[in-house]
């Protein structure tokens, strides 16, 4: 399959062969540069992009058909449901944080509460997370600042089962695969234990 010579967005780039890897990347981040410079607002998925490629970070982006669960996006990824990261939005104690857990498992509220110190943990409304985040659920990178300006709190086991970490690219048809050290790298997570193999 040929490359085109002039993607307009990297997600338009995204099957290309790695032979125009580099290429791809350095015409979204001139694309994404002018969008942010010029004061516009871009997109969170155009600003997750943006970030990653000025932390010279090496990933996959994958357009696919809107997923429903966790499952439909590991298979449009290609990837084991267990190095998905599924990020969500809940509110603790009256303050909204992010909870990101591995996609092959479910938060455990009481361990959760636990591990945090919380009296009251509960999973954001539609509306309160539209507020909170301007995404649809599923969508949400597993990322807080300077993507979303939430407190980011991890499950101890996201990023260490396999050697990369994959999720939605602030989009219901995007995700990003990408090394989990380098995932940790740049999230900077708090830790707690959140869920419960098995």
């Amino acid at each position: 399959m040929a490359c085109p010579s002039n993607p307009p967005r990297i997600v338009r780039a995204a099957n290309c062969r790695t032979g125009c890897h580099t290429v791809k990347v350095r015409v979204a981040l001139v694309a994404d540069a002018r969008t942010l410079q010029a004061g516009m607002n871009a997109t969170l998925h155009d600003q997750l992009v943006f970030w990653l490629n000025q932390a010279g970070v090496a990933y996959r982006l994958v357009t696919h058909p809107p997923t429903p669960t966790s499952a439909d996006a590991a298979r449009a990824r290609g990837e084991p449901l267990g190095c998905g990261a599924k990020a969500l939005v809940v509110k603790a104690d009256g303050q909204f944080r992010l909870l990101v857990i591995p996609a092959d498992r479910k938060l455990d509220s009481r361990l959760a509460r636990k591990s945090l110190g919380l009296r009251e943990l509960r999973f954001a409304t539609p509306e309160e997370l539209a507020a909170a985040v301007g995404l649809p659920p599923g969508a949400i990178p597993p990322f807080g600042e300077p993507l979303l300006h939430l407190p980011l709190v991890v499950d101890v086991a996201v990023g260490m089962r396999f050697p990369q970490v994959a999720f939605n690219a602030a989009s219901l048809t995007a995700s990003i695969i990408m090394a989990a050290a380098d995932w940790e790298r740049l999230a900077k997570p708090e830790r707690a234990t959140l869920t419960v193999a098995g």
